[in-house]
C-alpha cells in the first residue's frame, strides 16, 4: 500500500491537472456558442435584412464542432484515469507478490501467514485509492 500511493498520487494528481484544463476549455467554448447565439438573436433583423443567415449558421456550427471536441478530449482522459489507475495498481501487486513470495520460500524473513495477510490487505486499499481518483477527477471538473 505503501508503494501503490504515491505512484496513485502522482498519476492522480497529473490526470487531474489535464483534466482540470480540459473542463476550461469547455467551459470557454460553452460561453462562446452562448454569445454567438445571443449576438444573432439579438441581431436577428440585421442578420436577415443582410442576408447573413448562412454566415451566422457556418459561424454556430464551427464553434459547437470545436465544443464538441473539446467535450470528447475531456471525456477521453476522464475514463482513461480508471484503467491507467488499475494497470497501475496490478503492476505493483505483481512485484510485490514476486517478492514477497521470494520472501517466504526463502524461509527467513517472512512467514506465509504474514505474506498473504499483507496481499489480503493491499487488495482491500486498492479500491479506495482508486476512489480518491475518480473523486479528485470530479473536483477537478467541478474547479474549472
Amino acid at each position: 500500500a505503501l508503494v501503490i500511493f504515491p505512484l496513485s498520487t502522482a498519476l492522480i494528481q497529473k490526470i487531474g491537472r489535464s483534466l482540470k484544463r480540459k473542463s476550461k476549455r469547455v467551459q470557454e467554448r460553452i460561453s462562446n456558442i452562448t454569445s454567438i447565439l445571443q449576438e444573432a438573436i439579438s441581431g436577428i433583423k440585421v442578420v436577415k435584412a443582410f442576408g447573413m443567415e448562412a454566415y451566422e449558421n457556418e459561424k454556430f456550427r464551427r464553434e459547437t464542432e470545436h465544443h464538441f471536441k473539446a467535450v470528447l478530449r475531456q471525456v477521453r482522459l476522464n475514463r482513461l484515469s480508471s484503467p491507467l489507475s488499475e494497470t497501475l495498481g496490478v503492476m505493483v501487486m505483481a512485484v510485490v507478490m514476486w517478492y514477497g513470495g521470494n520472501l517466504v520460500l526463502s524461509g527467513s524473513q517472512l512467514s506465509s501467514e504474514d505474506f498473504i495477510r499483507f496481499i489480503t490487505f493491499l487488495f482491500i486499499m486498492m479500491e479506495p485509492i482508486k476512489s480518491l481518483g475518480e473523486l479528485n477527477n470530479n473536483i477537478q471538473i467541478a474547479l474549472a
